[in-house]
């Protein structure tokens, strides 16, 4: 599958090398994804990432903290799939490019808006809709 990456940078101690504006990136955690992402929005606020891949699905994504643990990075769990292209049969691979999400974008903490290769614009609720093909992950 592919993955979507979550990074944290970590300034290097001050002369421990020659460059010292350097930062070191280490990666926290790998967040499995069926399609490649084409695009991705984030809501820092709400722990929220969103993940748009070229088959038209966007997914969900909400970190959770170890209370138990202090200082522990948040874990990304995967929470909603939403998908609106159920009608579509599943072989059609050219249709299929037209629904890559291309651009996503947060409207406040309650909505996001996506944008698709074919032109289509469409807003979402973030806590979903009971939509056909949504899928919704619960926590374990």
């Amino acid at each position: 599958g592919m993955f979507l990456r979550k990074y944290k940078k970590e300034e290097e101690e001050e002369g421990s090398r020659a460059g010292k504006n350097v930062a070191e990136i280490k990666l926290m955690q790998e967040l499995e994804h069926d399609n490649v992402v084409e695009s991705v929005a984030t809501m820092p606020r709400k722990s929220m990432i969103l993940a748009g891949d070229r088959m038209g699905s966007v997914t969900l994504w909400k970190g959770i903290k170890n209370v138990f643990k202090r200082g522990s990075p948040k874990i990304w769990h995967r929470v909603r799939v939403f998908n609106w292209r159920h009608t579509l049969g599943r072989n059609k691979c050219q249709e299929r490019m037209q629904f890559g999400i291309t651009s996503l974008s947060f409207l406040g903490e309650n909505f996001f808006v996506s944008g698709a290769k074919g032109g289509d614009l469409r807003i979402w609720d973030v806590n979903g809709s009971g939509a056909q093909d949504e899928v919704v992950h619960k926590e374990q």
